[in-house]
């Protein structure tokens, strides 16, 4: 925040008025940038061809112009400079004002110079309760007896494996799309006129042997993991259900502790709350005084402020 002060003292331009300043000093140097760009340092003329008669359709620049260019860039420069030192005013206001807005009671004791109370200081931080760690997939896996253990994991690869043959993209489903593409078009004709060939497909089972296949190997993977997700089921519920318990025990315990020193913390919960209501003053103050705070304008760019400031004055 103090390094946003230098903007600001107790005489000098209002944000609203530092934006009209700032608006007023673009339109000027806009003006002059208009003027600058692209200029043509050629006459343009127009004739007929059996005529001499010439008509100018285009005036260059002359030699006053070029004189003019460098004072012209240098007051464009002085017109950004002021816009410049305006708007980085009116922004350390604003970044000011929300600091302020987001000030902690820790952040108070330090500029205040005040010790923030810990409860550290009267109660020793090893007797505080810790929330023991909950039950993990891999522990509650770890639990199962061997054979139920095992189970899993063969459910698993069973549902793997399977899967990757009958799904969509599977060998099994590729090639079944396949046979039925054969027996549709058993004959292919390659080449033409007489030097065509003819390619002869001919199935070696039936689509009903393929499909028995199919949809035999479907129903086992569908039975496997309706088993795998019911084990899966089962190992999140007793997840929760240790999430729930841990919780529940940590509670009970930090209430315990809590009311065995209750007096204590109530001491340091007392001074918290002088300091939250010290910090409330404080903000109130500084917020007056920040938006009382007038931005002020260096000397270096007070002959260009006055001269911006007595053109809006003409305006109004």
């Amino acid at each position: 925040m103090k390094k946003d002060e230098i903007f600001f003292g107790t005489k000098g331009l209002t944000s609203t008025s530092a934006n009209h300043i700032a608006n007023m000093a673009k339109e000027l140097y806009q003006t002059i940038e208009k003027e600058l760009q692209s200029p043509v340092f050629y006459r343009t003329t127009v004739s007929c061809i059996d005529s001499d008669v010439a008509k100018t359709i285009g005036v260059g620049k002359d030699k006053a112009f070029l004189d003019s260019v460098e004072a012209k860039l240098m007051r464009m420069a002085k017109l950004k400079s002021l816009i410049a030192w305006l708007r980085e005013a009116i922004k350390a206001r604003e970044n000011m004002l929300a600091e302020l807005r987001n000030l902690t009671s820790q952040d108070y004791c330090k500029i205040s110079g005040i010790e923030w109370p810990e409860y550290e200081s009267i109660i020793t931080a090893k007797d505080a309760p810790e929330m023991r760690p909950a039950l993990t997939e891999d522990e509650y896996y770890g639990t199962l007896p061997l054979e139920k253990r095992n189970r899993y994991y063969q459910l698993e690869t069973i549902a793997s494996t399977l899967g990757k043959y009958i799904h969509e993209n599977g060998a099994l489903s590729r090639e079944r799309e396949n046979l039925k593409d054969v027996i549709a078009n058993p004959n292919e004709l390659l080449g033409g006129d007489a030097d065509a060939l003819v390619r002869s497909y001919e199935p070696t089972v039936t689509l009903e042997e393929i499909d028995g296949l199919f949809f035999s190997l479907q129903a086992v993977y569908r039975d496997c993991q309706k088993e795998l997700n019911a084990m899966r089921f089962d190992c999140e519920k007793a997840c929760r259900e240790s999430q729930l318990q841990v919780q529940m025990e940590y509670q009970v315990a930090l209430g315990k502790y809590n009311d065995e020193h209750a007096a204590e913390m109530s001491v340091v919960n007392d001074a918290r709350r002088k300091i939250a209501n010290a910090l409330d003053v404080y903000v109130t103050k500084e917020n007056q005084r920040i938006i009382g705070l007038k931005i002020v304008i260096p000397d270096s760019l007070k002959e260009i402020y006055e001269e911006v400031n007595s053109i809006g004055r003409k305006k109004k």
